[in-house]
């Protein structure tokens, strides 16, 4: 595991423990940011993406649990892995139900954390198959875009950013993609149209088309997002038979790379094998 490219993001609020750990992650090469409570992680992950939280529970301003159930409810900060690192050990199950990546009581040695952090991360890596060279055009609002280049990089992929269907068109004559993932409810254009242009340039006339929508659960009160909303089902449908390969839904982290791999080469390989 390559320690230099990854980024952790230590949460505590006691000042002496943030050092000290931040002092050993640093002596191992791995990057570093640090937060002394959940509010202060948040801007902190606004920042730069970590790779991996340690997380205390009892904080000011945000605890810990209350912290880690924004984390995860968030789809564009759901993936990232948690480790709780606290002194209260009994906490352990209630963090188990809820999925964390792993648990550290307090008092710990050095070795031990460091070896967590490495299978947590090590689990991470070996649970992403990589398709190298896979080109993927990906269309929508420049944060969830964003979010998806970002996974897809990671799994070896290259990826580029559209925010409307008018770049969306000009990026597909320059960009070879070998899959495109679009939005089907684009600021200039619905699903519909997306695919009927689409379908008309030579680059993308066969190329798999995978459609998602997205909205923040708190932009439910404006009216436009209210309408798109009670349209989607009816977006969605025109969508497919307009001749969409997959509609996934409300875009999640987690099933994102699961349906783009089943167009990627090795997905074939496996199904020919």
């Amino acid at each position: 595991m390559n320690e230099s490219s990854k980024h952790i993001l230590i949460v505590d609020d006691e000042p002496e423990i943030l050092e000290l750990t931040r002092n050993l992650l640093l002596k191992h090469s791995f990057e570093v940011s640090t937060a002394m409570n959940g509010l202060a992680a948040f801007v902190e992950i606004q920042k730069h993406r970590p790779q991996l939280i340690l997380l205390d529970v009892l904080m000011p301003e945000m605890d810990g649990y209350t912290f880690y159930k924004k984390l995860k409810d968030d789809p564009l900060t759901c993936d990232i892995p948690v480790l709780i690192v606290t002194g209260r050990g009994q906490m352990a199950d209630a963090f188990e139900v809820l999925g964390v990546d792993g648990f550290i009581p307090k008092p710990y040695t050095p070795e031990v954390l460091i070896e967590r952090i490495r299978s947590i991360m090590g689990a991470v890596e070996r649970s992403a198959p990589s398709d190298h060279g896979f080109n993927v055009l990906l269309i929508g609002p420049r944060e969830i875009v964003g979010h998806m280049a970002e996974q897809a990089r990671r799994a070896g992929w290259k990826a580029k950013m559209a925010a409307t269907g008018t770049e969306a068109l000009t990026a597909a004559r320059d960009f070879d993609a070998d899959i495109i993932v679009t939005d089907i409810q684009l600021d200039d254009m619905d699903g519909e149209k997306i695919i009927q242009r689409l379908r008309r340039l030579k680059p993308t006339r066969s190329r798999p088309l995978i459609g998602y929508c997205y909205y923040p659960t708190a932009s439910l009160a404006q009216r436009e997002v209210r309408r798109k909303v009670l349209a989607i089902q009816e977006t969605s449908r025109r969508f497919l038979s307009g001749g969409a390969d997959v509609y996934i839904g409300r875009y999640r982290p987690k099933t994102f790379l699961e349906n783009c791999r089943r167009f990627t080469p090795s997905a074939a390989d496996n199904h020919h094998g």
